[in-house]
């Protein structure tokens, strides 16, 4: 009875993990600066996207004619700047076919030894 609790709860925490892992993966490591346009000011620093959401979405942010704010937009890493720059997909499966290539080459490679 023992051993099911335990192996029932490393699986649970494997799918935790798991879970973690695609969310933090769903979302580049996108962050974002807002400046008063007029002022230069840093309004809100180091935002994700779905707190830049949240901080457009307040009723007392959008209530102007005219742009206040500048949004400056920056990646955690170069690796997330470049997949931004190029698509992702495209990205991955480049990297991807790369690695396949490169693998089967390393098997023919060990079998005519």
């Amino acid at each position: 009875m023992e051993i099911i609790y335990f192996l029932n709860t490393i699986f649970g925490q494997l799918e935790h993990k798991q879970q973690k892992l695609l969310t933090k993966t769903k979302h580049m490591e996108t962050l974002h600066n807002i400046y008063h346009k007029d002022t230069g000011n840093v309004v809100a620093k180091n935002l994700t996207t779905d707190e830049l959401d949240r901080f457009f979405r307040a009723n007392s942010n959008h209530t102007f004619s005219k742009p206040v704010y500048r949004i400056e937009t920056f990646y955690k890493n170069k690796f997330h700047r470049f997949m931004h720059k190029y698509d992702y997909k495209f990205v991955m499966f480049t990297l991807i076919f790369l690695l396949g290539y490169l693998v089967t080459k390393l098997i023919q490679e060990l079998w005519m030894i």
